[in-house]
């Protein structure tokens, strides 16, 4: 082969490795400062890569879209805490890591809300599961603000409202999932959290002690 054409064809075996190559990925942010009870969420970069999934190492829960849940009680002995993305990369499965400051404390309301027995949990968000007997009933409903306006403009969505009732009947804190196949709409997010955070109950009990629980609300946008 003249040298000519060789120079040629090792060119092109340079650049096509290249073109083959795994992009360099990344979590934004990078490094998060969380306090107990607190939230982030997390992106890949870049965004064409597709996410296989999300793991914690340490402290915390992390969903499937990236947002990272810090546990409600937070001990001065904590754990490094990493929030890891799985990616598809072109070539091979790539991995992305941030790391998270989880700050020593407990989340208000958090000394009062738990039953007899009941502890917060550092790896699940909420409550573990707890045998009740009764079941809490909502005594004051609050609506989320929905107007004509909003209507018009096709704000609209079913989502589901996740709450935790503490053993006195008022919600500690809450967080939206959406259904399978479901684009998430952060103004509908919003209106609805503001609403069930204001919402009371007749706790749930068992044996007639009260327990702290975690109930499911379903919403729809427009309000049937």
């Amino acid at each position: 082969m003249p040298r000519s054409w060789f120079g040629l064809a090792l060119t092109c075996a340079v650049w096509a490795a290249v073109a083959r190559s795994d992009v360099p990925l990344r979590l934004v942010p990078g490094r998060a400062r969380v306090f107990p009870g607190g939230r982030v969420s997390f992106r890949v970069e870049p965004a064409s890569l597709a996410t296989l999934g999300w793991r914690v190492v340490g402290l915390g829960t992390v969903s499937a879209n990236g947002e990272y849940a810090a546990p409600y009680v937070v001990p001065r002995a904590r754990a490094a805490t990493r929030v890891v993305a799985t990616c598809a990369g072109q070539t091979s499965v790539q991995f992305a890591a941030a790391d998270v400051d989880l700050q020593p404390g407990t989340f208000p309301g958090a000394e009062d809300c738990l039953g007899e027995g009941q502890v917060w949990p550092a790896h699940v968000r909420g409550i573990d599961y707890v045998q009740v007997d009764r079941l809490p009933v909502a005594t004051r409903k609050v609506e989320p603000e929905y107007s004509r306006a909003d209507e018009a403009r096709g704000l609209r969505g079913v989502l589901v409202v996740n709450a935790i009732v503490c053993r006195t009947g008022s919600v500690l804190d809450a967080w939206v999932t959406w259904p399978e196949g479901a684009a998430a709409n952060r103004d509908l997010e919003v209106r609805a959290l503001d609403a069930v955070r204001r919402w009371s109950f007749t706790p749930a009990s068992f044996q007639g002690s009260p327990r702290a629980i975690v109930v499911a609300i379903p919403m729809r946008f427009p309000p049937p």
